[in-house]
């Protein structure tokens, strides 16, 4: 074996990845800058790392825009229903949290109660909208479904493997973390949206294909029936 030779290739590869992902984080904060284009943005950025990872070899700034575009129309809707829940709830948790932290010892404990349960039920609400929004450019990136049908599954997906939807917070919790410290902030501002859709992508790959072949299992099931 050429030790050299394989220590080059895995060099290069990684680099190569470096450089991916360098360019799909930029990319992804460009676009993003239209706000309704979060999703989208997210999306075409988790297909691209998907295309790459299924051995595609067409330039990263072609294949970011020809995933961007593709998807837009898919995604851009539900995109901006996620942008309003996440302004209403979070508008909501920062008024039942100043409520209570204005309320003096004359405040009726029924009051004191009716506050505590909007700050913990918008909390609650973020927190699930923020798990479903990620689980979105998975979905895009494996399926094509209707508008709204994109919505619901990735719903039951986040709540059926509910371990997995969590473990694909942990990289988005790291990288908000890394953002508090300055030293971190560049690395977080080239690579903090791309390496965490990365692995977004490492995380889910295993439970996406199972539910492919599950489909693809019932779908032959339903044929031998038709035939019998």
């Amino acid at each position: 074996m050429d030790v050299d030779k394989v220590v080059s290739n895995k060099v290069f590869h990684f680099f190569d990845w470096l450089f991916k992902l360098f360019i799909l984080n930029i990319l992804t904060l460009f676009t993003s800058l239209g706000i309704i284009t979060i999703l989208t943005s997210f999306t075409a950025c988790f297909q691209s790392i998907k295309d790459y990872k299924d051995g595609s070899n067409i330039g990263v700034f072609k294949l970011y825009f020809q995933n961007f575009r593709d998807c837009f129309k898919r995604s851009v809707i539900i995109g901006v229903i996620i942008i309003v829940l996440v302004v209403i709830f979070s508008f909501a948790l920062m008024f039942y949290y100043e409520n209570i932290l204005n309320m003096d010892e004359n405040t009726s404990p029924t009051w004191i109660t009716i506050f505590s349960i909007g700050r913990y039920i918008s909390l609650f609400s973020l927190i699930i909208i923020i798990i479903v929004f990620i689980q979105l450019p998975i979905v895009y990136s494996y399926f094509y479904f209707r508008t709204f049908d994109n919505l619901r599954f990735a719903i039951y997906v986040s709540f059926k493997y509910l371990g997995n939807s969590f473990l694909n917070l942990i990289p988005w919790i790291v990288f908000f973390i890394l953002l508090y410290f300055e030293f971190m902030r560049p690395m977080c501002i080239f690579f903090g949206i791309s390496l965490s859709l990365y692995f977004n992508y490492k995380i889910s790959r295993s439970t996406y294909w199972k539910i492919i072949n599950q489909s693809k299992q019932n779908e032959g099931e339903k044929e031998n029936e038709i035939r019998d």
